[in-house]
């Protein structure tokens, strides 16, 4: 996990990074750029004496005794691994899932020489929770997994929802998953059955806001709560100052806000929004009432000061802090005790805080100026806030002038590629320095966008369809040429092209599998509307071909 390049250059303000306007602030792009952060990764006992916490920018787990600050395991995990979820059974193993190893892995916190059990899963697994009897994991690809706990983990299907999921809770003889993207949740009975899926309302009056990313779900006090986003809905000035433009909702927050809801069987309640929230990443309750919220995103102020925070709040007509603590860290996961007490787990520096007392592990810098600057929140907006893992929201922007659809990030850029559906912007350096004015004047030299779009360079593609027969899709889009436009790794080389009277970049063929809408203003509902949809010569020649060839070659297109 070496450093590629390591540069200095002067700072006025450059939130989160703990410089004043006279210190220089180096510049560090690693070899192994460190994961986009997802948070989530901690869970303490039920007899409260251990914190145990993945580390998935170090592929480490430790396991930390909550009154001596001793961590008594530490487990060093296969590279790319990612340790997401933990949730520790009854029999009080603790389960632990690998998002980027495609695994569970499960161990005895309390014993040093238990040897822990890996089990492959799926491709990317991403939620975990268990009942008295099953260990449950929830797919990104839309499979649900349910393996009986004893002797050991043997997992089966057990469901198969929609792509792009996100998180699984267990309560009162009911599953719910979460879908990422759409801030909806199944409720699945205990036999498997979908009961129903619940969709986060949208809110607002004068300022509309539509439910986006579903973060993170927790079973508490009150039943189930869900953390999510919800973006602004309407029409928007043409963006040539800032993304987070100049209005402000109910709660005071930006065209992006952070939202804690209650999930009942039959619906998602309208969630309050957190108070001048930056993104946040995990939260956590043990009475109901109070939440302890983490936001990795730093927010500037006058001076450089590191502000990434520790809140706990409480719902008059929003959540509001009525406790904050600025973290010397950066924290990515919370979990509350049974007596209130508040854990957070940092991931750079690595450490725990209990209750504000830190403890500082011993682990090697994984500080990367791209990831930094990635999470970086002003006016309450990171670019974390609408690309969630490095991907998109779905969401769709209406502007003076075409509708925006977010863009995914994944899978690096060509060459030349140009930005925006309409092509309007030439350049990575052009569309951070346009969208966040201000940042650009102090602190987005070419040394430090060049950092950015190094580190997105290196966002691997998710595969989350699974062991699919494709070659002839392949076939297929070889056939049509289809590589003209959408060449290498990304599926697009970047370029402008006229699709009817419109010109527009070529999107991304990436991870398609959870990416609906389609097409640039998201007319397109499903990947096969697009072949309905679209007007231009290419894609016309895809509603000639023979239905299973159609098939075959959607198939391939989900599968890269």
């Amino acid at each position: 996990m070496g450093i590629r390049h390591v540069s200095w250059g002067l700072l006025a303000v450059m939130a989160g990074c703990g410089l004043n306007e006279s210190e220089p602030f180096e510049v560090i792009s690693l070899d192994e750029p460190p994961p986009p952060i997802v948070g989530g990764s901690l869970a303490l006992t039920a007899d409260g004496r251990l914190a145990v916490a993945g580390d998935a920018d170090r592929d480490l787990v430790f396991a930390l005794e909550l009154e001596s600050g001793v961590v008594t395991r530490r487990l060093a995990l296969e590279r790319g691994d990612e340790p997401g979820r933990l949730v520790e059974d009854f029999d009080g193993r603790m389960h632990v899932v690998l998002r980027g190893g495609g695994a569970v892995l499960s161990f005895d916190p309390r014993a040093s020489d238990d040897a822990p059990q890996r089990v492959r899963v799926c491709d990317a697994p991403r939620g975990l929770d268990v009942d008295l009897e099953h260990v449950y994991v929830a797919c990104a690809s839309g499979e649900v997994l349910r393996a009986a706990r004893a002797p050991a983990l043997d997992f089966a299907p057990w469901q198969k929802l929609r792509a792009g999921l996100m998180d699984l809770v267990v309560s009162e003889g009911r599953v719910y998953v979460s879908h990422g993207r759409s801030a909806s949740v199944f409720v699945l009975s205990s036999e498997g059955e979908i009961e129903r899926e619940l969709r986060a309302p949208s809110a607002g009056a004068g300022v509309v806001y539509a439910p986006t990313t579903a973060i993170r779900m927790r079973r508490g006090a009150g039943g189930v709560w869900l953390l999510h986003q919800r973006a602004r809905v309407g029409l928007e000035p043409q963006p040539t100052t800032a993304y987070a433009g100049n209005f402000r909702g109910e709660c005071g927050e930006s065209s992006v806000a952070t939202v804690i809801a209650r999930v009942e069987p039959e619906r998602i309640h309208l969630g309050a929004a957190v108070v001048d929230g930056q993104p946040s990443a995990d939260f956590d309750t043990h009475d109901g009432r109070r939440f302890a919220v983490v936001s990795p995103s730093a927010i500037g102020g006058g001076r450089a000061q590191r502000t990434q925070r520790v809140q706990t709040l409480e719902q008059d007509r929003c959540w509001r802090p009525v406790e904050q603590r600025e973290s010397d860290g950066q924290p990515v996961a919370v979990a509350v005790t049974r007596d209130g007490q508040v854990v957070t787990f940092s991931r750079e520096p690595a450490a725990f805080e209990i209750d504000g007392r830190e403890v500082r592990l011993d682990e090697p810098s994984r500080r990367d100026t791209g990831h930094d600057l990635f999470h970086v929140a002003r006016s309450g907006v990171s670019c974390a806030s609408c690309h969630f893992d490095g991907a998109e929201d779905g969401h769709t922007w209406s502007f003076v002038g075409p509708a925006r659809r977010t863009r995914a990030l994944r899978g690096g850029f060509a060459e030349g590629t140009r930005f925006h559906a309409d092509g309007d912007v030439p350049s990575l350096h052009e569309v951070l320095r346009r969208q966040f004015p201000t940042e650009a004047e102090i602190y987005l030299d070419d040394e430090r966008v060049d950092a950015v779009a190094g580190w997105l360079s290196a966002l691997p593609v998710r595969r989350t369809s699974g062991e699919l027969d494709v070659a002839h899709g392949a076939e297929i889009f070889e056939r049509l040429a289809c590589g003209s436009c959408h060449e290498g790794a990304a599926g697009s080389n970047g370029q402008l092209v006229t699709l009817g009277d419109v010109r527009r970049t070529v999107p991304r063929l990436v991870e398609l599998e959870d990416r609906d809408p389609f097409l640039a203003d998201g007319r397109a509902s499903t990947l096969d509307d697009v072949f309905d949809v679209a007007v231009d010569d290419g894609h016309g020649r895809v509603r000639e071909l023979a239905r299973r060839d159609r098939e075959a070659l959607l198939a391939f297109l989900r599968a890269r």
